[in-house]
């Protein structure tokens, strides 16, 4: 009968050496949290032996490395690599990509994105809803047939979008089915404030609605043609810092 569980824990890096982590005299959870870790920079292995009363060991058993998920943002697209998980007795059956995102009218629950074959550690991801900002990511590995029907998750990462707009330099509000209403276009913007003022300095339009854009109204009366000031301030997920544009657009009749 065995009575202690050595736990012995290395980085997951080539020559890296195992060290003893813990020492479980008359253990019976069958389970051991590991606190002492940095999972978002790290993938860590761990293997164990057993000690009877007499001091006799056992042999170390298998090695179990955990997935160390890694990720970047380019424009539009966020890019995710992940080291193989290792030493299940029925290898990996596949890894499955959980994505959540947190943006206007989005949910940030983790929902089943992906699924890769066991060959692929690496995902360019650019199907990116444009109202999001912020996205979260994690994989999950299955073992084969052959195994104990283990999973193992990674750790989440965290992504953001940098906010982008276009802003129009004209529109034509003359119901012809085109540019008859001016705004900017977001992509990846959680707020923002905009203003369009006249010659005089008359505010004749604001909003602070990624949906609401102007028809060249002014309480209800058309606007001359002309030239109009814009300011425009904004707020994207990664920074509560706004950014402020101003300029001019130009209404045509």
């Amino acid at each position: 009968m065995y009575g202690t569980y050595i736990i012995e824990k290395r980085i997951n890096e080539p020559n890296s050496v195992y060290q003893e982590v813990a020492r479980l005299h008359n253990y019976s959870k069958y389970t051991w949290e590991d606190v002492d870790v940095f999972t978002s920079n790290l993938s860590y292995c761990y293997r164990m032996k057993n000690t009877n009363f007499c001091e006799n060991e056992s042999e170390y058993s298998n090695e179990a490395c955990t997935i160390l998920l890694q990720g970047e943002s380019t424009q539009f697209s966020n890019r995710l690599k992940w080291n193989e998980y290792v030493q299940w007795k029925g290898s990996v059956l596949n890894y499955n990509l959980g994505r959540a995102i947190d943006g206007n009218n989005l949910t940030t629950t983790f929902v089943p994105y992906v699924q890769f074959p066991t060959t692929y550690q690496i995902f360019e991801d650019e199907n990116i809803p444009l109202q999001g900002g912020v996205y979260y990511y994690k994989i999950q590995a299955t073992e084969g047939q052959g195994g104990h029907n283990a999973t193992s998750f990674s750790n989440e990462v965290e992504l953001v979008q940098p906010p982008l707009l276009y802003i129009p330099n004209a529109f034509s509000p003359n119901d012809d089915a085109g540019n008859n209403t001016w705004g900017p276009a977001f992509s990846f913007v959680k707020s923002f404030e905009i203003s369009v003022f006249n010659r005089w300095g008359q505010k004749v339009f604001t909003s602070e609605s990624l949906n609401t854009t102007w028809d060249g109204k002014f309480n209800g009366v058309e606007c001359q043609q002309g030239v109009y000031l814009f300011k425009i301030k904004f707020y994207g997920f990664s920074s509560e810092d706004p950014i402020e544009k101003m300029g001019t657009v130009t209404l045509l009749r």
